[in-house]
């Protein structure tokens, strides 16, 4: 089959068939096609031309045992086919038929009629007899139209397979730049610790998570990609958000913010830096829950290790907690700092006793 099919690509290339009428089309290509393909071409239980659907006609049914199986409609060579596949997969679906063929002669293309989607979605493979490589035209020729693959439902089997797998791309391909667009808005920690990996090989020295995130936020509007109306419209409404406990970072807006002053339990204190903010939430904590302290923050860690440590080893840039035997990070970001100072607090039952004043 495979010689018979190689002999008949090589015969169509070496034909003239710019002004082929659909007859011809029929007669020369087609039908000669489905015989290589082990169809009985004069048995109208396999291959029954001009098959009545309602009030129309389909050019061909191929069929096994008198059911059908593949609807084929033929066009002459010269012709559009994006005009006509409405009305085949009308027809297709109307009759349950599982694959619908459009074509006219060089160009082959496949439906999946009973599959969600646009007409265009349903399209899940095509053929160009002139274009595309011989041993691929031939494979896939027997995938989907020989008899065998036909009647016992390998084709449709093949079908969906690909059907399937041009949805996961096309699902891939449209969340791609979002997942891009969410890494910057919210500066994930992976993010910045690659870029500072690739910042200290070429000048040797790191930056600060503070830094990184500055630099991002000052870069934003030429790293974030445009989406088509519906995603930027979900994209807006995510910058919205301004708290999430799931994220590591978040796009709270504090970056070159600085606290000028927080209310702790009533009572207020005034500070110039982030890190500040922090160590007396950690004071407070300790003060308040001196025997859970130890317990409870030990399941609060990010990706690279813990956030409050005895050792101070196991922290990238440690400060003790005054008067403890506890260190905490501070090479953070501004809203991770945030975010963090607002997690101990929830973590103790005290998340309504923050509030924290910007300038």
């Amino acid at each position: 089959m495979e010689e018979q099919i190689k002999k008949f690509i090589s015969d169509i290339k070496l034909r003239e068939f710019t002004i082929a009428d659909e007859a011809t089309t029929k007669q020369i290509i087609i039908l000669r096609l489905f015989s290589i393909l082990d169809w009985n071409i004069y048995n109208p239980d396999e291959v029954y031309p001009e098959y009545q659907v309602g009030g129309g006609r389909v050019d061909y049914s191929l069929r096994n045992k008198s059911q059908n199986k593949v609807f084929v409609e033929v066009k002459r060579v010269d012709e559009d086919l994006e005009a006509h596949r409405e009305q085949l997969l009308n027809y297709a679906f109307r009759e349950g038929i599982k694959i619908a063929v459009l074509t006219n002669g060089l160009s082959w293309w496949f439906y999946l009629p009973l599959e969600p989607g646009s007409w265009e979605q349903r399209k899940f493979f095509s053929i160009d007899l002139l274009e595309q490589e011989e041993n691929e035209v031939i494979k896939n020729f027997i995938d989907f139209l020989s008899k065998e693959s036909v009647i016992t439902d390998k084709a449709i089997d093949v079908a969906k397979s690909l059907y399937d797998s041009n949805k996961k791309m096309k699902i891939i391909s449209t969340s791609l730049p979002k997942a891009w667009n969410k890494l910057i808005q919210e500066t994930d920690e992976k993010l910045t610790e690659l870029v500072n990996d690739i910042n200290e090989k070429i000048c040797g020295h790191r930056a600060t998570d503070e830094q990184i995130a500055e630099f991002l936020d000052d870069n934003k509007e030429r790293l974030i990609l445009v989406l088509d109306n519906k995603q930027t419209e979900e994209t807006k409404n995510q910058n919205h958000r301004r708290y999430s406990k799931n994220s590591e970072y978040v796009p709270t807006g504090y970056t070159k913010k600085k606290p000028s002053s927080l209310v702790i339990d009533g009572k207020k204190y005034y500070v110039k830096k982030w890190t500040e903010v922090l160590i007396l939430v950690c004071e407070f904590l300790l003060k308040t829950h001196p025997n859970e302290f130890e317990q409870k923050i030990s399941g609060l860690r990010r990706r690279t290790g813990p956030y409050i440590s005895k050792n101070e080893n196991v922290l990238k840039e440690p400060i003790r907690i005054p008067n403890s035997p506890y260190f905490v990070e501070r090479q953070l970001n501004a809203n991770r700092m945030f975010e963090l100072s607002r997690q101990l607090m929830a973590l103790f039952g005290h998340d309504s006793n923050l509030h924290i004043e910007i300038r």
